[in-house]
């Protein structure tokens, strides 16, 4: 279970500095990712390059955010975590959403992990 902290610790440091490579590096070849909003997938990506390009392009959208985590939860191959999420916008995102405004919102991510690598995140927000 330390590992595996360990390794979500790393993608939460890298996601905060916008630092892509920091974030995959535990990551397998075929990770999937969904991002899911009231019950429905909003986002998906399958491979670690289709991943890595949309992480790259969600960049864009911030001029700071962090992520931070309040609880870890393990069963036998998954980690939950709730986290908290405060972001302020680099871009304008449609009425409610203007450009210099903060984001402040609580939501969970689940990691799955299979020989040593995070095969499988799913965040819901």
């Amino acid at each position: 279970m330390e590992e595996r902290e360990k390794m979500i610790v790393s993608y939460i440091k890298g996601y905060n500095q916008f630092n892509t490579e920091q974030m995959v590096k535990d990551f397998s070849e075929d990770i999937v990712f969904e991002n899911r909003t009231a019950d429905a997938v909003t986002l998906e990506t399958f491979g670690l390059e289709e991943f890595t390009d949309q992480a790259d392009k969600a960049k864009e959208y911030f001029s700071k955010r962090k992520q931070f985590i309040l609880e870890f939860k393990h069963s036998e191959h998954q980690t939950e975590i709730e986290l908290s999420y405060v972001a302020t916008l680099a871009k304008t995102l449609g009425n409610n959403h203007q450009k210099g405004s903060k984001i402040r919102t609580t939501g969970k991510s689940i990691f799955t992990f299979l020989d040593g690598k995070i095969t499988n995140l799913i965040d819901i927000g």
